[in-house]
C-alpha cells in the first residue's frame, strides 16, 4: 500500500514540472488578456522554457496575440479544462 502511496507522491511532484502542466499554467495567465511579460512571470520558468512554450502554445493554436497582449483561444480553454480533469483524477 505505501508503495502506492509513494507513486501517488512522485506522480503529483512530476505533475508540477510537466510541460503540458507548464503550458497550461501559461495559457491560463492568460485567459484574460495579457502582455508578455506577465505571462513569463506567471509560468514561473526560465526565459528560454518560457519562450518555446509560448512558441508551442501558438503554433498549436492555444493561444494567439491580438496587438501586444496574448490571449487563450477556445481551444487553449479547452485544454486547461482537459488538464484540470486529468490532473483531479491522477490526485483522486
Amino acid at each position: 500500500m505505501s508503495d502506492i502511496r509513494d507513486l501517488e507522491t512522485k506522480l503529483i511532484q512530476l505533475k508540477k514540472n510537466s510541460r503540458y502542466v507548464m503550458l497550461g499554467v501559461l495559457i491560463k495567465s492568460c485567459i484574460k488578456p495579457s502582455r508578455k511579460t506577465n505571462m513569463f512571470y506567471s509560468s514561473k520558468t526560465s526565459y528560454v522554457q518560457f519562450q518555446e512554450l509560448l512558441r508551442m502554445a501558438i503554433d498549436k493554436g492555444l493561444i494567439e496575440k491580438k496587438g501586444v497582449e496574448y490571449v487563450a483561444t477556445p481551444k487553449g480553454k479547452k485544454y486547461i479544462k482537459k488538464l484540470n480533469e486529468l490532473l483531479s483524477f491522477l490526485e483522486g
